[in-house]
């Protein structure tokens, strides 16, 4: 992926694009964010020096590791399934 797509795929990961996916995101902690569709919660993505680290499941301390990924909206496609 080149530095101009990525700048581009960071700049989409907009509250509209997020919830153009379904999605919403909700604080948890300063760096750590539930992934919710409707009243469903369908994982967490947690904000590192690597990216975003994605984990699928209803709580955050029994959730799947689904690894980390460069961008929000990338991390937020992968928790969606």
């Amino acid at each position: 992926m080149s530095v101009i797509s990525d700048a581009r795929e960071a700049r989409s990961a907009t509250p509209e694009a997020v919830r153009s996916l379904g999605a919403r995101l909700i604080p948890v902690t300063l760096t750590c964010y539930q992934v919710a569709v409707g009243d469903q919660v369908r994982g967490y993505l947690c904000c590192t020096s690597e990216g975003w680290e994605c984990c699928a499941g209803r709580a955050l301390d029994t959730a799947e590791d689904l690894g980390v990924r460069r961008t929000l909206l990338e991390a937020v496609r992968t928790v969606m399934g």
